[in-house]
């Protein structure tokens, strides 16, 4: 509601600027600019906002920020595309209309200086009254409201092992799962085979959800680890280096310290949101999703998310089964996917695969149905197996059904909501507890449960103490007050002095902190950001450099070849690891990382820093990779640009740490064509490998009228061809014999609905080396 209003405040404010600029006051043409970049700034910012309302329901929520400056690889984007595009449209033509209205037939009358200024202070509250502004701030004024400083006092981190293990846990998060789907009134039958195991089960009926845990990674962390998901972000806006509180203590790191075996299984792409890095760090030692499971070229068994809910749970049940035979202490966690918003995905076979609510289908309430059909079944499974005794089962929502769930949100929002969460166990006796809780306490009580303590951060075990949600007043608002204390729990360090680079593993640390490579690290005087790339990441580390202001210091370890374009020209060609490290526009180093352990020193430079230095930096930092261009006798795929012989190619997907694929959608084969003539008598050695059908498949390589065949193997293989020119071709046709169609290596969107390549030959490096006719040269 306070959002909405900001919204409605500064919607009057953008009208009240624009009439009072157009009809009263003197205008002059840098007023006008200033008056329409405020009115731009205004309706995008606001247009955001309600974009992102329209999927979260909370405007620019932790979820939004989250992702945004996370990694989109294995999203489902397409629901996404046309709301977004029709807002993009939308400011377009509204700023367009107001431009014309400020500026266009003004009409007569009476101005005043006065009413010039009114404009300019209505049209800054118009940009600082945005919502999107207050939410992406944090300045609200819930945290002056509430102390915050008593965050130590509750967070609870030391937490003893378990000391005798007597139960596996298989843990079930149903996606967007909520409790409230079992109201028979509002959703009759809806869960017809959940609702008879919820009714044998310890159930918490009063799982309330608090701030930034209502996204699934957030859902996922505040049930493991007993805190939400609030995270710093580095100097450029995007994410600081992935470390999921390191130093915080979660449930499956005291699991896996107990001797439990940990698995994780999921549909979905694990990378998505840094979930693959979050049980990394906490415990997870085995993750199956997408990539894992060896389906991914599969998409019979694929909604846009990932696998469909019965192939996951069919894999569970196989580990499950496998775990309990070897008489391994496990603990086995499983994450649903179809019933992800706003429609959901049914799992073909499904025998529960349509719902109507009203007398129409509704196409997520459909999906509800048809999971709770798989999960019922997969605990049958286990209640039915010789090790259901040692066995607890705890089924809970991710998060709440999102704003953008189709048809359901609209009865959901009339019903006083609750997350899910009930236990299964031979040992748990049937009964429905209606004490108020969180999410966050759901991971102490599954401990408490399995033999171990009662707290885990923030979480209070609901079988035996009460809930901070019930113990701390206004708690909802204590957590946005606790929030630079939870954010310092990520840990962003607040000094580097030595640091060691491992070649081997890409690691580098200092400090006990950990990061994996490439890796660019600002260091401020109180704050060290690290931000690593994966490769999937829409701004690079060198562009992020870029965004540094001039003096700030920082560390860079990176291919040689990026810091060496700019530094030190004699390393532009390198792909070994350099590690590079000065302040912007002052003293910059730039050296090779020499054997697989490197140990450094932070370089530490007090002289004056150069302005006419740092423009240059700067301009050089902001080049496109594509744009880049090196001196070089051959063609490296593996760097960034092209050789200054190229003047033009074709056929060539991205660029690669290792080189660049040829891709038959952008051209039917790879053109490469050089500013000069090929030698009248040359060798053309070109490194490559293939894809799929065409490894040793002949590849014809064409100059001119010359055509010659080479076969690559699936690892990179050297061939040597044998030319003459003619002093005037210039293009060479590289042409695959059987490109195929494939999603591999996307970094964009979900596996199914990721941008296709189809694929051929892998280029590495080509070189001319031209053959001089020792005769003649006689």
């Amino acid at each position: 509601m306070e959002s909405l209003n900001l919204l409605t405040l500064s919607a009057l404010c953008l009208i009240g600027t624009t009439f009072i600029y157009r009809y009263k006051a003197i205008r002059n043409k840098y007023i006008t600019a200033v008056i329409f970049i405020l009115t731009i700034c205004a309706v995008v910012m606001n247009g955001f906002w309600l974009v992102c309302h329209h999927f979260t329901g909370d405007g620019v929520s932790q979820a939004v920020l989250y992702t945004l400056t996370d990694s989109l690889e294995g999203a489902e984007i397409s629901d996404y595309i046309l709301p977004s595009l029709f807002a993009i449209i939308t400011c377009v033509v509204l700023n367009a209309a107001l431009y014309l209205f400020l500026c266009k037939a003004l009409p007569g009358g009476r101005r005043n200086k006065l009413f010039t200024v009114l404009a300019c202070i209505t049209g800054s509250m118009a940009v600082v009254l945005s919502p999107t502004l207050y939410q992406v701030s944090g300045s609200t004024l819930l945290n002056k409201k509430v102390d915050g400083s008593d965050f130590s006092q509750y967070y609870v981190n030391k937490i003893k092992n378990i000391e005798k293990p007597q139960y596996n846990l298989v843990y079930i998060y149903g996606e967007s799962l909520e409790r409230t789907y079992f109201d028979e009134k509002v959703f009759p039958d809806l869960l017809p085979d959940l609702n008879k195991q919820r009714a044998m089960s310890l159930d918490f009926s009063n799982t309330e959800q608090m701030p930034a845990t209502d996204f699934t990674i957030a859902g996922l962390v505040a049930s493991q680890c007993g805190l939400p998901l609030f995270k710093p972000t580095a100097f450029s806006g995007e994410n600081a280096g992935n470390t999921f509180y390191p130093d915080s203590v979660c449930l499956g790191d005291i699991l896996t310290k107990s001797g439990y075996e940990t698995w994780f299984f999921q549909g979905a792409n694990t990378h998505f949101a840094d979930k693959d890095a979050f049980f990394r760090v906490h415990g997870i030692k085995h993750v199956w999703g997408l990539n894992e499971s060896g389906m991914k070229d599969n998409f019979d068994v694929q909604n846009n998310w990932g696998l469909y809910d019965n192939v996951v749970l069919d894999n569970a049940w196989q580990k499950f089964s496998e775990l309990s035979a070897a008489g391994q202490r496990f603990a086995l966690f499983t994450l649903t996917v179809d019933t992800h918003p706003p429609k959901g995905f049914i799992s073909p076979g499904c025998k529960k695969n349509s719902y109507q609510i009203d007398g129409q289908k509704a196409d997520a309430l459909s999906a509800v149905l048809c999971s709770q059909e798989d999960i019922a079944r997969f605990v049958q499974k286990i209640q039915a197996s010789p090790w259901a005794k040692n066995t607890i089962i705890v089924l809970s929502s991710d998060h709440l059904a999102m704003a953008s769930t189709a048809v359901s949100i609209d009865y959901l929002n009339k019903m006083e909501r609750r997350n899910l969460f009930f236990i299964l166990g031979d040992t748990i006796k049937p009964a429905i507890k209606t004490q108020p809780r969180t999410t966050l306490d759901n991971g102490a009580t599954v401990l408490e449960l399995l033999g171990g303590e009662k707290a885990i951060g923030l979480g209070r075990s609901s079988l035996s103490e009460k809930s901070l949600s019930e113990s701390v007043p206004d708690f909802r608002n204590k957590l946005y007050a606790w929030g630079d204390s939870i954010r310092n729990l990520w840990g962003v360090p607040d000094h580097i002095d030595r640091f060691v680079i491992n070649a081997e593993k890409n690691t580098f640390t200092f400090d006990d902190h950990s990061y994996g490579l490439p890796l660019l690290i600002n260091i401020k005087p109180h704050q060290v950001l690290p931000m690593t790339d994966d490769g999937s990441r829409v701004m690079s580390l060198r562009q992020s450099l870029s965004t540094l202001t001039e003096g700030e210091q920082f560390i860079w370890v990176d291919k040689c070849f990026r810091p060496g374009n700019i530094w030190r020209n004699e390393f532009a060609l390198s792909q070994d690891w350099c590690l590079t490290q000065g302040k912007m526009g002052g003293k910059v180093t730039v050296e090779k990382v020499s054997g697989n352990h490197y140990e450094g020193n932070v370089l530490n430079d007090n002289t004056a820093t150069d302005t006419a230095r740092y423009r240059w930096e700067q301009s050089q930092l902001k080049i496109h990779p594509t744009n880049i261009r090196y001196a070089s006798d051959s063609f490296k795929f593996g760097l960034e640009g092209t050789p200054n012989f190229i003047e033009n190619m074709m056929g060539l997907s991205r660029q690669e740490s290792w080189g660049r694929w040829s891709d038959a959608l952008m051209a039917p084969s790879v053109l490469l064509l050089y500013n000069a003539p090929f030698p009248r008598e040359f060798n053309l050695e070109i490194e490559a490998k293939a894809f799929g059908k065409n490894i040793n498949a002949p590849v014809a390589v064409k100059i001119g009228d010359q055509t010659q065949y080479a076969r690559f193997g699936k690892d990179p293989t050297k061939v040597t061809l044998h030319f003459t020119g003619d002093m005037y071709t210039r293009l060479l046709n590289i042409v695959p014999p059987a490109p195929e169609l494939t999603r591999e290596g996307s970094v964009l969107g979900s596996y199914l609905i990721s941008p296709v390549r189809r694929l051929g030959v892998g280029l590495i490096e080509i070189k001319i080396v031209p053959i001089v006719n020792k005769t003649a040269a006689k």
